[in-house]
Formats: structure tokens, sequence, C-alpha cells
């Protein structure tokens, strides 16, 4: 018998009442005062996954950690897009590497209780694409503050959205807004102090005007004065069924979530000249890692540089040669004396 025989042995002793979803309830429950709502939410998600997997592979309501394998995990990351907990919206590409890290971290966790053996899937890895995250371009923004909207609806969640393109604040984030997140810089700059949703760090950060503007057109309303929120209250259902009537009637070419409006101010920012770790702390980022996408250069940006190229080069044919150059008179001086006079 091998050393890995007498391992298996050991561990199929060990977790003979231990069962996947019991690891997942008790990692939830472990966890639940650290983890945050999104991430609670998509462990469920993964939870419900992993249980329709095992009602219809094994044809049981749960099974032991002991068949947590690499056969196991690979046939998970198959049967979960075709399988969707939402018909309208099938989980894919990067969503599925999602599902197998999380299914991938509980199984870690479990091996560091003792409740499962280490490394059950082997060299499992979650293949994952790099992302291109969806902005506005300018003249979308330009449209949409200049188009009048008669529901009151509609125009609110406009206003929303365009005041995360000016501030890069999330959603709960523009929500939980009051009076008292706001303060004057020595200079005099307007400045929001909030804790920031994903690295729960303080900053005072200046607002452009457009956003002043913003925050004066709705603080002072009898619902937000009542509320003592800058902004009306509304949910994000809501939000995400205006902001696909926006999506219409300003024609933008891709789904605008929120988060486009976050990726928008990202961009600008970046395409702007600010140093991308000042971005970092605009946007609330807890690693540099995850402001990096926004200096990925883009089509403009690339006109641009080649405009600038383009520049340079008509420029430097317009210049003499050395030969030219120390031919040409130069303008008639003074001599050193008088100079000296003068």
């Amino acid at each position: 018998m091998s050393a890995i025989d007498v391992r298996d042995t050991y561990y199929s002793r060990k977790l003979k009442h231990h069962t996947l979803l019991k690891l997942f309830d008790k990692s939830t429950d472990a966890h639940k005062k650290k983890l945050k709502p999104g991430t609670k939410k998509n462990c469920g998600t993964t939870r419900q996954y992993v249980a329709s997997f095992i009602q219809k592979t094994f044809g049981e309501p749960d099974i032991n950690v002991r068949k947590l394998n690499f056969k196991f995990a690979t046939e998970f990351e198959l049967f979960i897009p075709a399988h969707p907990i939402k018909k309208h919206d099938p989980c894919i590409g990067n969503g599925i590497a999602k599902n197998l890290e999380r299914l991938s971290g509980i199984a870690n966790w479990g091996s560091d209780l003792g409740w499962v053996k280490p490394y059950p899937f082997g060299r499992l890895q979650a293949h994952k694409t790099p992302s291109h995250p969806n902005r506005l371009k300018p003249h979308h923004i330009l449209l949409m503050e200049g188009k009048r909207l008669n529901n009151p609806k509609l125009a609110l969640v406009r206003d929303l959205f365009l005041f995360s393109c000016y501030t890069g604040f999330a959603f709960v984030e523009v929500m939980r807004m009051a009076m008292k997140h706001f303060e004057r810089s020595n200079t005099g700059k307007f400045c929001c102090s909030l804790y920031r949703l994903e690295s729960s760090t303080l900053e005072a950060l200046p607002l452009l005007p457009e956003a002043v503007a913003l925050i004066k057109k709705y603080k002072d309303l009898p619902v937000c004065v009542a509320s003592g929120f800058i902004f009306p209250r509304i949910t994000n259902q809501e939000v995400n069924r205006c902001l696909k009537i926006l999506q219409e009637i300003y024609d933008i070419p891709f789904d605008l979530t929120f988060h486009a409006a976050r990726h928008t101010f990202g961009f600008i920012a970046v395409k702007a000249g600010i140093d991308v770790k000042i971005v970092k702390k605009f946007m609330g980022h807890l690693k540099i890692t995850t402001t990096d996408k926004y200096t990925e250069v883009d089509e403009e940006m690339l006109k641009e540089a080649l405009a600038k190229a383009e520049a340079a080069k008509r420029k430097s044919a317009n210049l003499p040669s050395p030969k030219e150059y120390l031919d040409k008179p130069g303008p008639k001086r003074k001599n050193m004396a008088d100079a000296m006079i003068d």
C-alpha cells in the first residue's frame, strides 16, 4: 500500500459523515460577518448550482465530501452553462470561472478543517479571459446631459448615472450620501468623505462642478430632507429597469449598467492624465491591479498617438539639416564688451 493509499484510507474514515452542502452552509455561517452582501449573494448562487448538479448527477440531495475530485469539478464546469439558474441569463465565460473558484475555495477551507482531503481537484485551473469594461464615450455623456426627460423617475436615474460618471461612486455609495459626508478642503474644494464599499477606506475626494450641481438639484427636495439623504430613495431593481429604457433613448450600443458609469469615470480620469494611483483612490479599489484595466489603450488613444507622431514627423521634416543650420547666417550680435555695457 502506497503513502497515497494510506492517506486516502485515513480521510475516508475521517470524512464519513461530512457532506458538501453542509460544508457550504458551515462556511457561510463562519464568515457571515465578514462577507459583503454581494459576495454572500454570489456564494449562494454557487451553492444553488452545486445542489442542482448533485441532484441531477447523483440523484441525491447531498453527497459526501469524499466524492470531490478532478472529475467532479470538470463535470460541474460543463454543467453550469447548460443548466442556468436564470433561463434568460445563462452563466458563461468568466462567470463559470468564478463559480469554480468559489467551489475550490470552499473545498480548501474544508481541507483546513480536516473535512476534505488536500487538493481534491488536483491541478484544476479556472479559465478566465481578460474583460473589457463597457464605458460611455464623451458624446454619449453630452447627449445624456442635454436631452430633457419628461418622466421624473427616468430623469432621476439618468442623473444618478451621470453622478457616478462624474465621481466613480457605486450605486450603493450614492444612495448612502448625506450632508454629513461633505466638507471643504483647505483650498476651498468641495469634497466627499465616505467609507468606500470595496476598500472600506475613508477618503476626502474633491467633486467636479457637474457633480456638485446634481447635489444642489436634489438635496433640498422634501423627500430628501425627510429621508436625510442627498438623493431620493430608489431600489437597485428600479434603476436597472430604467437604465434599459435609457439605453434605448440614448442609443447606447451596450447594456447600460451602473458599473458602466464607474468604468466611464475610470477611463476618462486615466485618459485625462490623472495618475493611476490617484484614480484608485477615487474608485475606492483595494488593489491597484483592479484599476490597471483603465490604462488599456483604446482606439481613440491610438488615433491621438498617431496624430502626435504625424505632427512630430512633419515638424522634423521642416527642420534644416546640420549643414544647412551651420551655413545659415545668424542674427547680428553685439560684441561682449558692448553687451556688458548694456
